[in-house]
């Protein structure tokens, strides 16, 4: 899962299943903790809204 020491990972618990994910805070695309947007279980920021929207 290439996780490391104080990563954050989300839990999920499906029936049978347990179900473990990194959770990344910042932008999904650059990384950014600024000005998010919380958008289908991502993080985008404003400045990289701008980007796709151009």
């Amino acid at each position: 899962m290439d996780l490391d020491i104080k990563d954050l990972i989300k839990f999920f618990i499906d029936e049978d299943n347990i179900i473990l994910r990194s959770y990344n805070t910042g932008c999904q695309f650059c990384g950014s903790e600024n000005n998010k947007i919380y958008y289908k279980d991502k993080f985008v920021c404003e400045s990289c809204i701008e980007k796709l929207r151009a």
